[in-house]
């Protein structure tokens, strides 16, 4: 089946001591199926949380590991429950110039993700995943305040073999955020 959204929206906090980096990101929104053959879309819910530790290696680069949980439901004749776990690895770079200007950038590969679905009481289907995750963009400081804006472009792709149900995962798009920076 293809899926698209017009945005999945939450709360994303991150914290350093020295070089160390923990994060939290936690997403959700509405998205529609379109599976072949069938007449319309479905509206299904989506929830997306990643949790991130960092490494910093100097002033702009950095290593990291993630976990990540994905989340939907739907109803097509009967209620689906999906979901897909597992942990990644990854890297980036954050660099901010003297005129305050921000550029960012970061990847995750993520080759051992479970996927497990229910279908109502009827069936049930796991399997494996892997995919990859990357997100870029810019953004400006403010010191005064502590507060950083940032406007980027995200993509993640995530390939399921689960017995008879193979599919693939897509989400793109602009992503915005502002944070407090200690």
């Amino acid at each position: 089946f293809n899926s698209s959204t017009s945005g999945i929206y939450g709360p994303t906090g991150f914290l350093y001591y020295g070089n160390l980096g923990i994060g939290i990101q936690h997403f959700s929104g509405d998205f529609d199926l379109e599976f072949p053959g069938s007449p319309g879309d479905i509206s299904a819910d989506r929830t997306d949380i990643d949790f991130i530790i960092s490494y910093r290696l100097g002033t702009v680069w950095q290593i990291s590991a993630l976990y990540k949980q994905i989340e939907f439901e739907w109803a097509q004749t009967f209620k689906v429950n999906s979901e897909i776990s597992g942990f990644g690895f990854g890297g980036g770079f954050n660099k901010v110039f003297p005129s305050r200007m921000v550029i960012y950038g970061f990847g995750f590969y993520m080759p051992g993700l479970e996927f497990e679905q229910d279908i109502e009481s009827l069936t049930s289907y796991d399997g494996d995943a892997d995919g990859f995750w990357f997100e870029g963009g810019i953004g400006y400081l403010v010191p005064e305040i502590n507060i950083l804006a940032r406007i980027g472009y995200r993509y993640q792709t995530i390939d399921i073999d689960a017995e008879s149900n193979n599919w693939n995962e897509e989400t793109d798009g602009i992503k915005v955020d502002i944070s407090y920076v200690f």
